[in-house]
């Protein structure tokens, strides 16, 4: 168990919530790149549920950076597609920005979710 799930058990054991609001402090825990690895993808896991250019800020400047983990990649890519999917359109040229195991799982997510962006995403 990671330090952010020890300290959430311990404030939900008090009957306490964190100070700082989400999704600022899931964002927060996702940029440390100091913090414990698992709770760096449950914070990009858990970011997928919210809507916002800050979220997506976050999502993609670790999504796009060559030396980030696959694992967090994916989890990062998993979440823009949760969230591009929840929008009315899309812009096809952000997915070129994002690292390549990243980019075919949102566009993944997306063409599932969104079956009449295939042409947009460039599928058959």
């Amino acid at each position: 168990m990671g330090w952010l799930s020890k300290l959430r058990s311990r404030f939900a054991a008090k009957g306490a919530q964190l100070s700082t609001p989400q999704p600022a402090g899931l964002i927060h825990v996702l940029l440390d790149r100091s913090a414990e690895f698992g709770d760096r993808g449950d914070a990009a896991l858990d970011l997928g549920a919210y809507d916002g250019p800050e979220v997506e800020t976050a999502l993609m400047e670790i999504a796009a950076d060559a030396t980030t983990d696959p694992d967090l990649a994916e989890s990062c890519g998993e979440s823009l597609g949760e969230i591009w999917s929840r929008k009315p359109t899309f812009d096809p040229a952000l997915l070129s920005g994002l690292a390549p195991v990243t980019r075919t799982l949102a566009r993944g997510i997306l063409l599932h979710r969104r079956p009449e962006w295939r042409e947009l995403l460039g599928q058959p």
